[in-house]
């Protein structure tokens, strides 16, 4: 006979347990690959960039007619741009930073000390 007496309910269990660890194994896998490579959406950008200039320029207590003399751009398109409703082109980012003082990295990373 068969000294080993398999419990059916036992093996079921183990089964469950180990169908249950590769799962949640596979889970962490995914996760990990999914966070490691993200980077700031375009509009996650855009709005960093519209919300740092206007932060700045408040801070150094400038109106957006001071900021459009710097710079050439028009107060409507600045407004838009602090609002993240459109993307400036990096010629203007690069305005903007000169016109505020600010290296232009800055707008994208907030890096730079104020």
């Amino acid at each position: 006979m068969d000294e080993k007496k398999q419990d059916p309910e036992a093996d079921k269990y183990q089964d469950f347990l180990d169908d249950l660890s590769h799962f949640s194994a596979k889970d962490e896998e995914k996760y990990l690959a999914d966070s490691a490579g993200k980077a700031p959406s375009e509009i996650e950008i855009v709005l960093r960039v519209g919300e740092t200039v206007k932060e700045i320029r408040e801070k150094k207590g400038l109106s957006l007619k001071d900021i459009s003399q710097r710079t050439g751009l028009e107060p409507e398109v600045l407004m838009e741009i602090e609002k993240g409703k459109i993307s400036p082109p990096l010629g203007s980012i690069i305005k903007l930073a000169k016109a505020l003082e600010m290296k232009m990295g800055y707008f994208i990373s907030g890096a730079e000390d104020l």
